[in-house]
């Protein structure tokens, strides 16, 4: 998968226009795995995934800064 083949633990994710409107991370993907409380059940986690939007799932809103914030604001 992206997140792993990529070593990438959060992505951004935009509109048609690029515009931010959310953020979607490798934790926000792991809390819907059954495999944690009902073992090896990787076809359930299969259907879970394959129903749901990234929208469904992502961080709405999330804080932005500015390239000119300092790091203390």
């Amino acid at each position: 998968d992206l997140f792993n083949h990529k070593k990438i633990r959060h992505l951004p994710i935009v509109n048609e226009s690029g515009r931010l409107i959310g953020i979607i991370s490798l934790t926000d993907i792991l809390r819907l795995s059954f495999g944690n409380y009902f073992g090896e059940q990787e076809g359930a986690d299969f259907a879970v995934l394959e129903m749901l939007t990234v929208q469904q799932v992502m961080r709405h809103h999330p804080h932005t800064v500015s390239s000119s914030d300092k790091i203390l604001e």
